[in-house]
């Protein structure tokens, strides 16, 4: 588990590959749904917030454009886009079919 935001590209890829494992890849996703917010869009801020800091995610972007990296590709962004269902968010608990394509990126500049 985390216990800081990954504050490196490195970190966040030796994270990342750590969530390669089923048991770290579980226990993740289980703290993740605990993160939760008022919105599907708190949710992923939250969530992004407690995984790298803002100067590792502006390198990125979802499918890599712009000369950044691609987030899609990282286990964490199909973790969190797993979990984000189950996250307590005000509109009943779940994303409704359009937010469920919000892009985790673009949330987190």
């Amino acid at each position: 588990m985390l216990v800081s935001p990954c504050s490196t590209d490195t970190e966040l890829e030796e994270f990342d590959r750590s969530l390669g494992q089923p048991l770290r890849r579980i226990k993740m996703q289980l703290f993740l749904t605990t993160l939760g917010g008022p919105t599907t869009g708190t949710a992923v801020r939250r969530m992004l917030r407690r995984v790298a800091t803002n100067n590792v995610l502006k390198e990125y972007s979802l499918r890599g454009r712009k000369a950044k990296k691609v987030f899609q590709d990282l286990t964490i962004c199909r973790v969190i886009t797993e979990e984000l269902p189950r996250a307590d968010c005000s509109r009943g608990g779940g994303l409704d079919r359009a937010s469920a394509e919000v892009c985790p990126t673009q949330m987190a500049s």
